[in-house]
Parts: structure tokens; sequence; C-alpha cells
């Protein structure tokens, strides 16, 4: 190969993807803030998360360091619940997971697309999404999409994709590779939704309620510019 082939292959077009993810993390370093570690946070390699309420803001982030853009990227994280249980109680619980603008609870407003595992005593155990602009985290949002597939306790290779301003996907796998689709759906999204920059993990913040999801993520990956994975 000549010399001018060389560096042409080497140094020219600088923007294309090259198929690698920009993080990823397999949770055996502690890299993420914790608002509350009692019940959210990083420990024995993976991010242990218990949607108990206790009245405090449980919640862990990553700062990726800059924004992210506002119509392509891609998250996926292996799932692991172990207990899920439906209560006979209100208050709702709720673990959120996903991309917001700011690092506050899920009662604090900011912008977000989020996965959001959800256990009630009046709709059951589900696995929807939510996206709000400016606003707090919560069952009735804008752009809220519930799977038919339930909330339980299993394992699952989660995706999450940003596709336009207005819209995203949110897919369940059964297998580590990615190609066993377990129930996909597609969410419509505000399209002032910007500025994302902190892969979140939350509970929502209160008190009572005796449902449960407690679980764990693993192999977590985030590609920015991007909507096929690397």
């Amino acid at each position: 190969m000549s010399l001018f082939h060389q560096d042409f292959l080497q140094h020219s077009w600088p923007s294309i993807n090259r198929g690698a993810w920009d993080y990823e993390d397999d949770f055996s370093s502690d890299n993420w803030t914790d608002a509350d570690a009692t019940n959210i946070g990083v420990g024995s390699g993976v991010l242990s998360f218990d949607s108990k309420k206790d009245g405090s803001n449980d919640k862990s982030y990553y700062d990726y360091g800059s924004t992210v853009s506002d119509t392509a990227w891609v998250l996926r994280f292996k799932s692991v619940l172990s207990t899920v249980t439906q209560g006979s109680l209100n208050p709702e619980f709720h673990i959120f997971t996903g991309l917001a603008s700011g690092t506050g609870s899920a009662s604090v407003s900011q912008d977000h697309i989020l996965w959001d595992y959800a256990a009630n005593n009046f709709d059951g155990l589900l696995y929807q999404f939510q996206s709000r602009d400016n606003d707090t985290y919560g069952a009735n949002s804008t752009g809220l999409n519930t799977m038919a597939h339930t909330l339980q306790a299993e394992t699952t290779y989660n995706e999450l994709i940003r596709t336009s301003a207005t819209t995203a996907t949110g897919e369940l796998f059964s297998d580590s590779g990615y190609s066993t689709s377990v129930e996909s759906e597609s969410i419509t999204i505000p399209s002032n939704v910007t500025n994302l920059r902190y892969i979140s993990v939350a509970n929502l913040v209160g008190t009572g309620g005796d449902s449960v999801i407690i679980g764990s993520y693993d192999d977590m990956k985030f590609a920015d510019g991007v909507t096929v994975a690397p």
C-alpha cells in the first residue's frame, strides 16, 4: 500500500462513527455519583437498585461530560430483576433509567427520556417509557408508552434509541447479542427535550406503599450521534 493510501485511510473522514461505543461500564469500579447510595448505587460489579420509598432521593448518575445529540443516540444495558411484587397499597413505585438534563431527583424538573419500571396496586407491573420537557419524572407524562410484556423477575437486555428530535424507540431483548427481540415500542417525545447529559437511575421519591422492584444493571453502553448500535 502506498504512503498516500495509508495516510488517506488514517486521517480521512474523522466524523464517521468507526464502530466504537463512547461509554462502556461493567461496574467493576464506581464512576457514578450517588444522591443516596442506600437503595441505588454501584457495588459488587453491578449497579443495584431498590424502589423502596424512604422519603429520600435515591439516585445515581454518570456525567457524560457534555450534552449529547438532540436527535441520535443509543443506550444499552443488561437488566436483572430479582424481586418484582405488585402491592395492595398506594402509592406507585418506579425505577427510572435513561438520560436527563439534570442531576436532581425525580421530583425536580428536568428534560428526560427514560425507561420506567413501574409497580402499583391499580395498573399492575409495567415496562414503560416516558419523556418530558422541563418537568418531573412521573407516571402520567408526555410520550408515555407501555409494553404488553409484563414487568417480572427476569434477565433482559434493554435498548433505548433516540431516533430524531421527536421520536425514540425502546426494545427488550432476551439475549446479550441483542438479536432476539421480546418487544419494541415507539415513543413520541416533545421536540424541545434537549441538553441531555446524565445517564441516570432513580426511584420515585416518597413514602408508603408496598410494591417492590429490586434488581441490578450491568454492561451499560452508550453511543452518541448514531441511531444504530456500534
